[in-house]
C-alpha cells in the first residue's frame, strides 16, 4: 500500500505517527508495519509517497482500518519570502485492509469424504446418494446454506427425487450431510 500526499514545493511534511483508528480493527505490528518518519517533497514536485507494509495473518477478521496522518509541516529552504506552510483540511489518509480471512467460512459440497465434486451411480430403486456440505477455512458464527437439486441431463422426479432445504451451521460446526434419493 502506498499513501500519496500532495502539497506545494519546498515543504517537508513530517510523518509523526501511523495510528490505528480502532483498537479492535487494524493494529500496528499485527496488521501493518507502523511507520514514523519524514517525507520530503522536492522543489518542483507536488507529490510524495509514504510506503506502508500490510502484514498477512490467518485470523478471521472484518475489514480493518488505519490512518496515516500529517502531524506537522516545516519549510526547509526557499528563496521566496518565508511564509510558514500549513497542513490543509485533507490531513488524514485512511487505508482499509479488506477482509480476506473468510471468518465465517467458505461453503462447498462434496459427494464423498475425499472431497470429490461428482460421483457415478447406477440407476436403481432405493439408492440414496449422501453428500456433505462443508465449511472450510473457519467456522465462526451461525450461518445457513440453502441447497436444491437441479436437473441437468437427469430429470427431477423421474431420475432422482427433487429436493432442497436450508442447512443451519452453528458456531464451530464444520459440516452437514445431505441425502438425495435416486429413482
Amino acid at each position: 500500500v502506498v499513501t500519496t500526499f500532495t502539497g506545494s514545493s519546498y515543504y517537508n511534511k513530517t510523518m509523526v505517527a501511523t495510528q490505528s483508528l480502532f483498537r479492535a480493527r487494524a493494529e500496528a505490528s499485527l496488521d501493518f508495519v507502523q511507520t514514523t518518519g519524514n517525507v520530503t517533497i522536492p522543489a518542483g514536485q507536488r507529490i510524495a509517497t509514504v510506503p506502508v507494509t500490510i502484514l498477512a495473518d490467518n485470523v478471521p477478521e472484518i475489514n480493518e482500518l488505519f490512518s496515516v496522518d500529517l502531524q506537522s509541516v516545516s519549510l526547509i529552504s526557499t528563496s521566496l519570502p518565508r511564509v510558514p506552510p500549513v497542513i490543509g483540511t485533507n490531513k488524514t489518509g485512511t487505508v482499509t485492509i479488506a477482509t480476506n480471512d473468510n471468518a465465517n467460512g467458505v461453503f462447498a459440497i462434496y459427494v464423498s469424504t475425499t472431497q470429490l465434486q461428482s460421483i457415478r451411480v447406477d440407476e436403481r430403486q432405493q439408492l440414496a446418494v449422501r453428500m456433505t456440505v462443508v465449511r472450510l477455512d473457519s467456522a465462526i458464527g451461525t450461518a445457513t446454506v440453502r441447497w436444491a437439486t437441479v436437473s441437468q441431463t437427469a430429470t427431477a422426479g423421474q431420475d432422482f427425487a427433487a429436493a432442497g432445504n436450508t442447512l443451519s451451521f452453528a458456531d464451530g460446526m464444520p459440516s452437514s450431510p445431505i441425502t438425495v434419493q435416486i429413482n
